[in-house]
């Protein structure tokens, strides 16, 4: 059996519930919820026999649950006001009017009831979209289902015990008559309004009630379809009379789920919903045309069998639908991908011959090295500027790892982007020299991979940057060193000092600063002139040089002022030791040109943590304990400690 899909509506998922207030202000919705309330109060009370249809459904109970799950607490109002209205317009009818006691607590306790089961649970059962789907959603409805209708029973129960209208002998068959009768009536009736009834609300509230997906089908059920599943049961039940089965006739009642599933397969979803309702409301009236009131609980079954099997069918067979639908389109767009895409390759045929040719012309000609690798980095090509670069012949590098090809110094890195290409296929860039040459080179990695299963090798593309290179190295020595005495100047000893203060801070390491400035250089500068000046501050440079560690940083911070970072401390009198070898080495003569000149240096020192945390404080405490030194007579090292600086172990400069 073939369905064709016609269309799909997708609605997006309504985001906030429906406003009670905007229901409630729709004259026309709720006529048309009281008028329908009122036709299906009247259907089952027309056929009401001694209280026998009574307990095997009640269909107003559908359309209660209905419209609690659409419209929230103002569904519990129109339910209380058609809880009201029907019993006192029909029952009339059946020459049993109802008191004023009896209209007041029906209004009231079974909406009421309906309510307080049904609102906790809204929030999955709001929307006609939880029908569609097969699974917890629809368990959650069937036990929603029973709740409500367990509820209903034990609050009609007590309202007629309170009205003195039932023996207490009578209360279990009460109780299950009514629990059966809503439940049948919430399992067939509120997936039908859902599916149908509710689209057709949305435009009267201007509104999204979160629909969901639907498919429709290309020739829907007819008027006649549905009549003749109504008739079905009918025609079942009368086959038992007829051959003196009577007692079978809930087995004949059986074959009812057969039309059914041939329709829920034919149609889907919507129409296998209402198909349950046409043919429980034949059940229904054939019972009652055929006397068989002692076999409630067989038809009970059977109806709950019936909306069961045409509402998990029905979702099963829209699902498969949607999904055929799903799969025709993707077929359609991948064939048209196919039909551009072979369109596209003899046009890429045609020119592959005369592309190739250009490619060959452009790599040899090319002012850039091209490699071209294999998966395993070996080399299987190398255009003319790229053996230039590595000077070296073709055959040499042909099948030969290209990375020993490289500057040992430089291996690594190269050796971490051919990992990287192998096991992940990225592209990267770096920086390398060959082997036989100083010329720096920066290279593009590129990655070949034609399909998503293999690494095909690899394309390096790789220019001259040397001048650019040499370039910015200059320029970066330039803003970090000094130019007459090479070592940094003072933005580099911030930056160093700033890293080194994290460091210190996450290590729990001690560090100090030391703090020198030269006495008598401004004596020696004016006397013997500004180029012996220089060269006694290269000459100092050279001298504390020698005494720092490769862990220590030397900066001349201005003039005739350096500074010093001493960091990794094993203890604090390292330091001070260094400060007083930097005040003997800088108290020797100094030779310029045929003249000997005698300075010396007064250092303060300051110590991380003890003196300061920040940099800045660190460098006014060790410029204060410099100037005290000074102070205290020149040539020595004091330590900074509050406002007095203390000296270190005594040192006589010598002259």
């Amino acid at each position: 059996m073939e369905t064709l899909l016609i269309g799909v509506k997708n609605s997006k998922p309504a985001e906030q519930a429906v406003n009670p207030a905007l229901v409630l202000t729709k004259p026309l919705l709720i006529a048309v919820y009281l008028g329908l309330y009122l036709v299906l109060f009247a259907s089952a009370a027309l056929l009401d026999q001694g209280g026998f249809i009574a307990s095997l459904w009640y269909p107003p109970a559908g359309l209660s649950v209905f419209g609690i799950l659409a419209f929230g607490w103002a569904g519990v109002v129109l339910d209380g006001l058609a809880n009201f209205l029907s019993p006192m317009l029909i029952s009339p009818l059946q020459g049993k009017p109802p008191t004023l006691e009896s209209l007041v607590s029906s209004a009231f306790l079974h909406p009421l009831a309906y309510g307080l089961v049904l609102m906790p649970l809204r929030k999955w059962l709001q929307q006609a979209e939880f029908i569609r789907q097969p699974g917890r959603t629809v368990g959650i409805f069937l036990i929603a289902a029973l709740l409500t209708a367990t509820a209903a029973a034990a609050v009609g129960i007590v309202r007629m015990l309170a009205l003195g209208r039932a023996a207490p002998d009578s209360l279990v068959d009460i109780g299950r008559a009514w629990l059966m009768g809503d439940f049948i009536g919430i399992l067939i009736f509120t997936p039908l309004f859902l599916l149908v009834l509710l689209p057709r609300l949305a435009p009267q509230l201007s509104t999204d009630l979160g629909i969901g997906t639907e498919a429709v089908s290309a020739t829907p059920p007819g008027l006649t379809s549905m009549i003749l599943l109504a008739v079905t049961p009918m025609l079942m039940l009368s086959l038992p009379s007829l051959f003196g089965y009577a007692e079978h006739s809930p087995f004949f009642a059986l074959f009812l789920l057969m039309p059914l599933a041939w329709v829920a397969l034919q149609w889907g979803l919507e129409s296998a919903v209402t198909g349950s309702v046409m043919i429980s409301s034949g059940l229904v009236v054939a019972a009652v045309l055929f006397g068989q009131q002692d076999n409630v609980i067989p038809y009970q079954l059977i109806m709950a069998a019936v909306a069961l099997t045409g509402l998990l069918l029905g979702i099963l067979v829209e699902n498969r639908n949607r999904l055929q639908m799903q799969l025709r389109d993707r077929a359609l767009r991948l064939e048209d991908r196919l039909s551009i895409k072979d369109q596209t390759l003899r046009k890429l045929y045609l020119e592959s011959a005369i592309t190739e040719q250009r490619l060959s012309a452009l790599i040899e000609a090319a002012p850039v090295g091209i490699a071209q690798l294999d998966p395993e980095g070996h080399c299987n090509y190398l255009n003319p500027t790229g053996l230039k670069m590595a000077r070296a012949n073709l055959e040499d590098v042909l099948g030969r790892p290209f990375i020993d090809l490289v500057h040992c110094d430089h291996r690594k890195k190269l050796e971490q982007l051919i990992l990287a290409s192998k096991e992940e296929w990225d592209d990267g860039r770096v920086e390398f020299c060959f082997n036989n040459s100083d010329r720096w080179l920066v290279t593009d990695w590129i990655s070949v991979t034609p399909s998503a299963h293999a690494l095909v090798g690899s394309i390096l593309i790789f220019v001259d940057i040397t001048d650019r290179y040499d370039r910015e190295q200059r320029l970066w020595n330039q803003a970090n060193f000094d130019s007459l005495t090479e070592p940094p100047n003072r933005q580099f000893f911030m930056e160093s000092l700033s890293q080194c203060l994290a460091r210190a801070h996450r290590n729990g390491d001690v560090l100090a600063i030391l703090w020198i400035d030269l006495d008598g250089f401004k004596a020696v500068n004016d006397t013997l002139g500004h180029s012996a000046g220089d060269i006694l501050l290269q000459e100092v440079a050279r001298r504390m040089k020698g005494r720092m560690r490769a862990s220590d940083t030397l900066a001349r911070m201005g003039g005739d002022e350096f500074a010093v970072i001493l960091y990794d401390l094993a203890e604090r009198e390292m330091a001070n030791g260094v400060a007083n070898d930097l005040v003997n080495l800088l108290s020797q003569p100094y030779l310029i040109g045929n003249t000997n000149c005698a300075i010396s240096a007064s250092i303060g020192i300051s110590f991380y943590p003890d003196h300061a945390r920040d940099g800045e404080a660190l460098l006014r405490h060790a410029d204060m304990a410099m100037y005290q030194a000074k102070i205290q007579g020149k040539g020595r090292a004091l330590e900074w400690s509050g406002e007095e600086a203390i000296p270190t172990v005594e040192h006589t400069r010598v002259q």
